[in-house]
């Protein structure tokens, strides 16, 4: 609301101070508009319970960062940013399943599908009012004799589209020789330097040509080779898709408890469905497979990588600094983005109840031993990231740690 301002070292050394962050004393409170339809049902006189809801929330003014022209001198301003809708069905069921003397069995479970849609944005003059957005070729859309390709814009924020989208390149495969290049094969989303990236044959016709060598990348056996989305035979920037989304679909977590006798086993767990993770930035493992500080220290899974001693390497080509070269982990792509499904196992519980006789024995009314763990980890198909959880782009925050615990309650 009110902005900020930075110190900034000014003429000789003078300290001065420059807005940091704009203010804006427009900016007015999100408002939110829910309505939602349910039932509760039970059976088998309360044991066994349903609960089920669909809801339908639209947010208006929400919060968002306004992105700025750069000759403002400014890249963005909080404001009051359109609306969003979320909506989504809600199934809860627990029960008693099975109910004995000496052994019982009970447990709950709940799953959840939300989508989110952008409702409306600030009219910007633009298709759908789109923000961030990324313009990308149409599949297949090169026509040869116009040398043109139709393009279209996703992921960012569009109306009547659903954020959080990630957007990279396709990986058709690994090379692992010269010949799984395609014919003519070149890569002009360059890399750090801005340099172009030639195939096998494409590099002998450049410096046939009399290109220089150390302004190019020459692409080996070790590279990734990416999809020519729209047919026309090279690779750039608008060879793109989008690889997946931050936000999981579907959402939920079950709990169950067993008894018999004086022991009781409980557990707790739960799931998130249908998002995705965006490996690659700052101390992340592709960050240090592709060597882009220089100065760590590298992971073990370099020894399978591409090399002339591991042709059939599982990683691409170790290389110091990969963002100055064939940016094969430094380049966001279906490579580094990985399925973040995941089952976590939130907490295992084993206990005792030491037998009341027992007790009388040593004038005592109750002990209960018992044994915790809890965030034990998850069944994922994401790789070599420490929690699934986080959706969307990896950044350096700590994973859960796992706790064992062990109590003793003892009532006289």
């Amino acid at each position: 609301l009110q902005g900020s301002y930075n110190s900034q070292t000014a003429y000789d050394g003078n300290i001065g101070f420059l807005i940091g962050t704009l203010p804006n004393p427009s900016l007015r409170w999100e408002k939110t508009t829910t309505w939602e339809v349910g039932a509760d049902v039970s059976f088998f006189q309360n044991r066994l319970n349903l609960n089920m809801t669909y809801y339908n929330r639209l947010t208006d003014d929400k919060y968002a960062s306004l992105i700025l022209p750069s000759t403002t001198g400014f890249s963005s301003v909080t404001n009051n940013n359109g609306q969003l809708r979320n909506r989504g069905f809600e199934l809860e069921i627990s029960g008693k399943i099975i109910q004995k003397r000496d052994f019982s069995w009970s447990g709950s479970a709940n799953i959840t599908y939300n989508k989110n849609t952008i409702v409306s944005l600030p009219d910007n003059e633009l298709e759908r009012n789109r923000q961030s957005a990324t313009e990308v070729y149409v599949p297949g859309s090169y026509n040869p004799s116009t040398g043109k390709s139709e393009t279209m814009w996703v992921g960012g924020y569009q109306e009547g589209q659903e954020p959080g989208a990630i957007i990279g390149y396709r990986v058709v495969k690994l090379a692992h020789s010269a010949s799984d290049f395609p014919t003519g094969y070149k890569n002009t989303t360059t890399n750090y330097f801005g340099y172009t990236q030639y195939g096998p044959d494409e590099w002998d016709k450049y410096i046939a040509a009399g290109g220089n060598s150390a302004k190019a990348v020459q692409l080996v056996p070790g590279d990734l080779i990416y999809e020519d989305i729209n047919g026309d035979g090279i690779i750039d920037q608008y060879d793109q898709v989008v690889l997946g989304h931050a936000l999981p679909h579907w959402t939920g977590g079950f709990n169950t408890t067993l008894t018999w006798k004086g022991f009781s086993v409980y557990g707790r767990f739960d799931f998130a469905l249908g998002h995705h993770i965006a490996n690659g930035l700052a101390n992340d493992f592709y960050w240090y497979m592709g060597c882009m500080q220089g100065t760590y220290n590298m992971p073990t899974d370099v020894w399978d990588t591409v090399s002339d001693l591991n042709p059939d390497g599982k990683y691409p080509r170790y290389t110091w600094a990969d963002q100055f070269g064939a940016c094969n982990y430094y380049r966001q792509s279906s490579f580094t983005v990985n399925d973040g499904s995941y089952l976590a196992v939130r907490e295992l519980s084993l206990s005792y109840s030491v037998p009341a006789r027992i007790m009388e024995k040593i004038r005592g009314k109750k002990l209960e031993l018992s044994v915790t763990g809890q965030n034990l980890g998850y069944i994922t198909k994401a790789t070599k990231v420490f929690s699934p959880e986080q959706g969307g782009s990896i950044g350096t925050t700590y994973p859960l740690p796992r706790i064992l615990l062990f109590g003793a309650n003892l009532t006289f």
